[in-house]
């Protein structure tokens, strides 16, 4: 087992416009250096972004319905996939 050394970020923006409801996108990228490219099977990037939505019902619980675009970038082509997301979250 080889490790592979990358560089990347992740960024998030939440915004609370009203009480019971927020919204959160981001995007993040993971770059492997390209020496390891051959160790990862030509894997040369992963980038996603995302957007969410959360609606407070009560004071514990929480719904939420997520969108999730990922791409990665092989060598000579790019896979791009999507997720569909619900949620519901109890906090006690």
């Amino acid at each position: 087992v080889e490790e592979v050394e990358t560089k990347g970020g992740f960024v998030q923006l939440s915004m609370t416009p009203f009480q019971k409801v927020s919204f959160n996108f981001g995007t993040g990228m993971n770059d492997p250096d390209d020496d390891y490219a051959k160790a990862t099977g030509d894997y040369k990037k992963n980038w996603r972004a995302f957007g969410n939505i959360m609606y407070k019902f009560a004071p514990n619980v929480t719904f939420g319905i997520e969108v999730d675009h990922q791409e990665t970038l092989y060598e000579g082509t790019v896979e791009h996939g999507e997720r569909f997301i619900a949620s519901a979250i109890y906090v006690w």
